[in-house]
């Protein structure tokens, strides 16, 4: 069967917008300023202060007292209520009937929790009215008692408005209703043995304390209390979790897992092509050696017909009996602590021709010597998405016939020639690489 070049011209195009799409979450692949890394760490215990959450509405099934476990707009105002509270763990149940502060209580106690949180929904015409109450098992006061309306849209009752002004309320009162829960709020001590030099960041504090030459770190905090904690060292992966300090101190042991020496990459040149390297980093994290291979054997049909002869294409694929071997070092730009990273390298590639029953480097263009400039996404992850660019300078006697064979070639002016030897040679501007990045 015979395919035109418009069809592989557009199905090629399809191709490649499909693949640009799925490198979109590069942008968006990492930590924000306030998140913490998603390690999950055995030695940090996940201890969070136990909430129960009861909601009480006249419309609810009393045969089905888990129904908010089946709503998905109530459970996911009751995560939006979670969020607002990171270091509580809220346990919803729903109920018809009214119930006093005395059985509130009564009944987290019996559940393991030390907060409560009552909230009653009497829905109008118009718009729906919100009473909310909390407090602790240990006080016989409300922490939190609010009174409010949210008003009915066109669409209906919107579960998201419903819970904003209790957001807040308990994004403000929980750190007093925790300690209240707590009891009495003093100072003790937080032991941490960890690696040498490693940053930690403990609740809020912007700035990190570092442990000592034999791993110790010792802090007076306030207690009892539950703390964020965040852990960082180089050439280990991160370490996050929570730690409950109480009021005799605490003592911890974090040890991190160590990142790979080694990184490997799987990636498809200018969409088309199959792309392996290995990676070997030195002096940290920030210095690096790579070798890889680029092989035309079979890959996406290109946009641009190959030259007579150098190949065939047939339909979604090509082959070319051709494969670029390359190496390089380079360096990272930015720290290993931010949402991505940028890095650069130097390196050179031959081109191997194996087909026809020939073996030897490409008589036309043997060789090329090539700039890459990459972003990485997450470096607290072991798989993280890149994008490479690598404009080569092609060493050629045959410029013409490169101009075909490379992608975005460029010729410098000629008069360079004179003063700059190696501004004869043409420069492709084309090549470029996404693919996945792993790390063990």
């Amino acid at each position: 069967m015979v395919v035109s070049q418009a069809f592989r011209t557009r199905t090629a195009i399809a191709l490649s917008s499909l693949l640009l799409l799925l490198a979109v979450p590069l942008s968006g692949l990492g930590r924000t300023e306030t998140e913490i890394p998603e390690t999950d760490v055995a030695s940090l215990p996940g201890d969070r202060v136990r909430m129960l959450l009861l909601i009480e509405h006249e419309a609810f099934d009393p045969d089905t007292p888990d129904v908010v476990l089946s709503r998905p707009e109530l459970l996911s105002a009751v995560a939006d209520l979670s969020a607002s509270a990171p270091l509580l763990s809220i346990k919803p149940r729903m109920t018809r009937e009214a119930v006093n502060t005395v059985q509130l209580r009564e009944e987290a106690a019996s559940d393991g929790a030390l907060l409560w949180m009552y909230v009653r929904f009497a829905a109008g015409d118009r718009a729906v009215s919100i009473r909310a109450q909390a407090g602790a098992i240990t006080s016989e006061d409300s922490l939190i008692d609010l009174d409010y309306e949210v008003a009915v849209g066109p669409a209906g009752i919107s579960f998201r408005r419903l819970w904003q002004p209790l957001q807040r309320e308990l994004s403000e009162a929980y750190p007093f209703m925790t300690q209240t829960a707590l009891g009495a709020v003093g100072n003790a001590a937080l032991n941490i043995q960890t690696i040498p030099g490693a940053r930690v960041w403990i609740g809020d504090e912007e700035e990190a304390s570092v442990a000592d030459a034999d791993g110790e770190l010792s802090r007076s905090l306030h207690a009892p209390a539950t703390y964020d904690l965040l852990l960082r060292a180089p050439g280990y992966y991160p370490v996050s979790g929570q730690i409950l300090l109480t009021e005799a101190g605490s003592t911890i042991s974090v040890d991190p897992e160590p990142r790979g020496e080694w990184l490997y990459d799987m990636s498809l040149q200018n969409m088309s092509f199959p792309s392996f390297d290995a990676r070997r980093r030195f002096l940290g994290d920030y210095l690096f050696a790579q070798a890889g291979f680029t092989t035309y054997i079979l890959g996406f049909a290109p946009v641009d017909e190959p030259p007579d002869g150098a190949g065939d294409s047939s339909g979604l694929f090509s082959t070319t009996p051709a494969t670029d071997l390359r190496i390089g070092t380079g360096l990272y730009l930015t720290d290993i602590d931010g949402v991505r990273r940028f890095y650069a390298s130097f390196g050179a590639t031959g081109r191997l021709i194996h087909g026809a029953g020939m073996f030897a480097f490409d008589p036309v263009a043997p060789a090329t010597a090539h700039l890459s400039l990459g972003v990485e996404g997450n470096p607290d992850r072991r798989s993280r998405l890149f994008f490479e660019w690598a404009p080569a300078l092609v060493f050629t006697e045959f410029p013409g016939i490169v101009e075909l064979r490379f992608p975005g070639v460029v010729f410098l002016p000629d008069d360079w020639a004179t003063a700059v030897p190696v501004a004869r040679y043409p420069i492709a501007l084309g090549f470029f690489r996404l693919g996945l990045r792993w790390q063990p």
